[in-house]
């Protein structure tokens, strides 16, 4: 297991598919088109790029733990660089956020509500508590006070929320989608993003991965709530073009 593993693994890429993927690089080399900036929890199970059926140089992908963007007043760090990366430097439009179910950060973050204000000593629960308290402190204050509204600072920007509506998912399930939407308006805080945000030249989703069932969901803002990606949810979740 272990580097073991994955020396094994480049071994059998070399034998099996090294040509067809150099071929490939140099096509995007060619010919760069990403589409998308796609940030998500680091999670061994969440593989964006096999539920979403892309490829290499569809789209830039950023993994941490939690799916954390941290809003700009906590400072500037990977995922602003990222974004600004793709859509500033690359012109990209569109930013999604994507998180999961029993993802192991917003469990870790659900076991400190009662703590979330004191500092921790070690690294992972202070990531999660320092970054994702925003996001506890709106589940814990609207959880019943359905929708629930995060406010942005970008006009047109704002959103109302049904959280798990079927009441389907457990408190850590339940703050991992209102944790997603947060950092959505988070995004919103990022000065170089203002003005694309208000000409409509960006445009920012959430996505949420089941990882029992394996359904990806997506938040429609004009039901006001994450609905499954499938034929009969589709026309719901086109977004308007920009």
């Amino acid at each position: 297991m272990g580097v073991e593993r994955i020396l094994r693994g480049v071994l059998n890429y070399r034998h099996s598919v090294q040509k067809l993927f150099q071929y490939e690089l140099r096509d995007i080399k060619s010919h760069p088109n990403p589409s998308a900036v796609f940030i998500s929890c680091m999670d061994a199970r969440l593989f964006p790029n096999d539920f979403t059926l892309t490829k290499a140089g569809d789209m830039y992908v950023m993994r941490n733990a939690g799916n954390m963007a941290p809003p700009d007043e906590l400072g500037r760090g990977a995922t602003a660089a990222g974004v600004e990366l793709g859509c500033i430097h690359n012109d990209i439009k569109d930013v999604i956020i994507c998180g999961h179910s029993d993802c192991k950060a917003m469990a870790l973050l659900w076991k400190l509500r009662d703590t979330i204000d004191t500092q921790r000593p070690d690294a992972l629960s202070e990531w999660v508590r320092k970054y994702g308290r925003s996001s506890l402190k709106h589940y814990l204050a609207e959880r019943d006070a359905q929708p629930m509204k995060f406010r942005s600072p970008i006009e047109g920007q704002s959103i109302s929320a049904h959280i798990d509506p079927d009441k389907r998912y457990q408190p850590h399930d339940q703050l991992s989608q209102v944790h997603c939407l947060q950092q959505m308006i988070n995004l919103t805080t990022y000065p170089f993003l203002s003005e694309r945000l208000l000409q409509r030249r960006v445009r920012l989703s959430a996505m949420w991965f089941d990882v029992d069932s394996a359904d990806v969901y997506m938040f429609s803002r004009a039901t006001e709530r994450f609905l499954v990606i499938c034929e009969d949810n589709i026309e719901k979740l086109l977004p308007e073009p920009l």
